[in-house]
């Protein structure tokens, strides 16, 4: 169970870490977050049915990228699927980190029906990225994307290998990624 634990117990750890003394009851700074993770270990059960560790060979190949304009992906199966979304100018402004885990978010979303009980092996050129999927992030706005991805992954039976690539190999998924659509434009 590994990774999940590590993503699963995160907001549980911040609260048992802040506590004022020992034998005091815990104030909790988002108390939804830390029953979420209780409900979540309370119906593992629900789990059971999907692989919780080990390696498959993958069935599908995905690359993402995200840049300060969009965000891009595209996957590797029998009918290669291309994903690409413009940042608002709000999205844009958040870190690379964010943009890349939000791409990747939106692009599971987008291949939900290419990918839905099949093993993904996916490509970033972000090592936090990768460390995020799998174990969460102190940052709360990171870890709320990473709890994201692992639901969306439980609840399409997907099993998701996030691998780290260098950006030398992740040139088309950097292209689709600095696409400007210039039909998604409004007036202010």
């Amino acid at each position: 169970m590994g990774n999940i634990t590590s993503l699963m117990t995160r907001y549980l750890h911040w609260a048992i870490e802040n506590r004022v003394k020992w034998d005091l009851k815990l104030i909790l700074e988002c108390p939804d977050c830390v029953f979420n993770e209780l409900t979540f270990w309370l119906n593992i059960i629900r789990l059971n049915r999907k692989r919780l560790a080990g390696y498959s060979f993958p069935h599908v190949l995905v690359y993402s990228d995200a840049s300060n304009v969009a965000a891009g992906a595209y996957s590797i199966d029998i009918d290669s699927n291309i994903f690409h979304q413009m940042w608002t100018l709000q999205e844009s402004l958040k870190s690379s980190t964010w943009r890349e885990l939000q791409a990747i978010l939106l692009a599971l979303m987008s291949f939900k029906n290419r990918v839905r009980n099949k093993c993904v092996k996916w490509h970033t050129d972000n090592n936090n990225c990768v460390s995020i999927v799998q174990k969460g992030s102190a940052k709360v706005h990171l870890q709320e994307i990473a709890i994201n991805i692992f639901k969306l992954c439980s609840e399409l039976n997907i099993t998701l290998d996030v691998v780290w690539i260098p950006r030398s190999k992740n040139t088309k998924a950097d292209y689709i990624s600095k696409m400007i659509d210039i039909e998604d434009w409004g007036t202010n």
